[in-house]
C-alpha cells in the first residue's frame, strides 16, 4: 500500500501538470504538450518574420543607398 505522503505528492504533481505550472511529475497531459508545442512553432513563425522584416530593411536601406550614388555620380551630357 501506498504512503500516505507519496500519494498526496503523485496527486499535487499530477495538478500541477493540469494547470500549466509545472512540468515535472510521472505524467504531462496531452494538453500541456500540445501547448507546448504550439509555444515553440509560435515563436519559430516570430522569429522568421522579424529576419524577413529586416531583411527588407536591409534591402530597403542598400537600394537608397544605390540610388543616391547613381544621381551623385551621374554624369549629364
Amino acid at each position: 500500500m501506498l504512503s500516505h505522503s507519496y500519494t498526496f505528492s503523485m496527486l499535487r504533481s499530477h495538478l500541477l501538470i493540469q494547470q500549466g505550472t509545472s512540468i515535472k511529475g510521472p505524467q504531462i497531459s496531452l494538453l500541456t504538450i500540445i501547448n507546448l508545442i504550439k509555444a515553440k512553432q509560435m515563436m519559430t513563425i516570430i522569429l522568421r518574420l522579424k529576419v524577413v522584416a529586416l531583411l527588407l530593411v536591409l534591402q530597403g536601406e542598400t537600394m537608397n543607398r544605390i540610388s543616391q550614388n547613381c544621381q551623385h555620380n551621374s554624369v549629364k551630357i
